[in-house]
């Protein structure tokens, strides 16, 4: 669970504009810290923020892709200004 702290350090390190996560779509549901559903990814959001990083999230199905399989991730897709 404490992996984005550290893409988050690498990313700064390289001086990243952009970034992508892909995850199962129950992190749209996830309990954080305080035990709300959907709280883990508010958490992961909010961490971004205070990085720098403003955030866009998406649901997608691998076969609108040209994938021979239903496969739905959540995308989050991290950039900055400027």
């Amino acid at each position: 669970g404490r992996l984005v702290e550290d893409y988050l350090r690498i990313a700064s390190e390289i001086d990243a504009r952009w970034l992508i996560f892909e995850n199962v779509r129950g992190l749209l549901t996830a309990r954080g810290l305080d035990g709300r559903p959907g709280s883990a990814l508010e958490q992961m959001r909010s961490m971004l923020f205070n990085c720098g990083w403003q955030t866009h999230v998406e649901l997608l199905n691998a076969a609108d892709f040209g994938v021979p399989q239903r496969r739905v991730r959540l995308i989050v897709i991290g950039y900055r200004s400027g």
